[in-house]
């Protein structure tokens, strides 16, 4: 079934160089007839902005508070009676007392225009995925910890108290840096389903590897936490593929989860190549966990001729369709990070991952990509008939605070 996209709107001309990235996060999310698209400006500042269904119009674009550097990464969420909730935080450890070393802040909002602090959290942290379940409980995952940081989940009850914290993953060696790339999904019943990698890297070397990919699911609301398949799982977990998620290549890398219309996992990972390697050709799959086993589809066929996945994130959209949203590359060469050729695609299968149609979501420009998209994520509270894909058009900047702006823009999906 051919794909509808509308044109794409400039949502920002002062966008951040990483406004959209960190697709773990969901970023957009429709509450009744008002859906809210959060990004960066430059080069930390966390806008909102809301768009009026019923109108067909879009409101103004608010300043909701200032990160420590462009990687502060919004993640929006909506809670049962409508209320909006954002958290956004540092990257690492900062002596800003605005962050209390490392803490996310968490804002919520019963209009999506007055907006409010209601928590801090989370130790170290940083790349929040944050997610309501039907009750109202917030449950959030992020990289953190001290020492080599590792996937952390946190949950807050109804009262506002964060009550359990858990380390779900952890590195067997002391790396320099670490990601971990965490992505919470709920399902039928407030499942949570939680995924995430095993990057490291050697600064000294310049080496850096992730082992793989890895999924738990809890069943209880957090409070303990099993692999997909229900066998027993002793966390913290290093790497075991017992519990890995489908994923190939010399660099994995995990894009996101969702839950499909039947209540399975879905997930999309990619390769992102080392070093000189290119990513492998059949190193982007989308992976359906039925049945009690994976059920895994190779993407890049599915993009017109010459294009190859760079990276991308998944949803599933109210009409029961899966949904990818990537971006791609005609460059053959390994370092794709922010090249020019990139453009911004969709991806979309109405026979549960096995097909897709294809559609390109950005205009194409020569001088500059288009990148980093991210489309919006399932959540039992979350209305999925109008899907918003975000995505940056814009250099890659150098380092964590550059002074360059990009252009943010917004692509319906119908």
């Amino acid at each position: 079934m051919p794909i509808t996209v509308s044109q794409p709107f400039l949502l920002s001309d002062a966008g951040s160089t990483r406004a959209t990235a960190y697709d773990i996060a969901n970023k957009s999310v429709r509450a009744g007839d008002v859906t809210t698209a959060t990004w960066l400006d430059a080069v930390s500042a966390v806008c909102a902005r809301p768009y009026d269904h019923r109108t067909g119009t879009w409101g103004e674009t608010l300043r909701l508070g200032e990160g420590a550097d462009n990687h502060c990464n919004p993640a929006l969420t909506a809670a049962p009676d409508g209320r909006l909730r954002v958290a956004y935080g540092p990257h690492g450890f900062w002596e800003a007392a605005m962050f209390n070393h490392g803490r996310f802040v968490m804002q919520d909002s019963a209009d999506g225009v007055t907006w409010a602090t209601v928590s801090s959290v989370g130790y170290g942290a940083t790349y929040a995925c944050l997610i309501t379940d039907s009750q109202g409980r917030d449950h959030l995952l992020y990289r953190g910890g001290s020492g080599t940081p590792g996937c952390f989940y946190e949950r807050r009850q109804l009262d506002g108290n964060w009550d359990l914290t858990t380390k779900l993953s952890v590195l067997r060696k002391k790396p320099d840096y670490s990601y971990v790339n965490a992505s919470l999904a709920i399902g039928p019943g407030d499942v949570l389903y939680a995924g995430f990698m095993y990057y490291y890297l050697d600064y000294a070397t310049g080496r850096d590897e992730s082992a793989g990919v890895c999924g738990l699911k809890s069943a209880d609301g957090g409070e303990t936490w099993t692999g997909l398949d229900g066998r027993p799982a002793k966390l913290p977990l290093p790497y075991d593929p017992d519990f890995a998620i489908p994923h190939r290549g010399a660099m994995p890398y995990l894009g996101s989860l969702a839950v499909d219309a039947d209540g399975n996992v879905v997930a999309f990972t990619h390769d992102f190549g080392a070093g000189d390697k290119l990513p492998a050709p059949d190193g982007s799959l989308l992976s359906v966990f039925r049945n009690g086993r994976w059920h895994t589809t190779v993407l890049d066929p599915f993009l017109p001729a010459g294009w190859a996945v760079h990276r991308g994130n998944v949803t599933v959209d109210a009409r029961g369709r899966i949904l990818v949203a990537l971006d791609a590359t005609r460059d053959a060469g390994a370092h794709r990070w922010g090249h020019p050729s990139l453009e911004c695609f969709l991806l979309a299968s109405d026979d549960g991952g096995r097909t897709f149609a294809c559609a390109q979501l950005s205009e194409t420009n020569p001088d500059v990509p288009n990148w980093l998209p991210t489309i919006t994520r399932q959540g039992p509270n979350h209305d999925l008939r109008t899907p918003l894909v975000l995505y940056t058009q814009g250099i890659a900047g150098k380092g964590c605070a550059p002074e360059d702006r990009t252009k943010v823009y917004a692509v319906w999906v119908a």
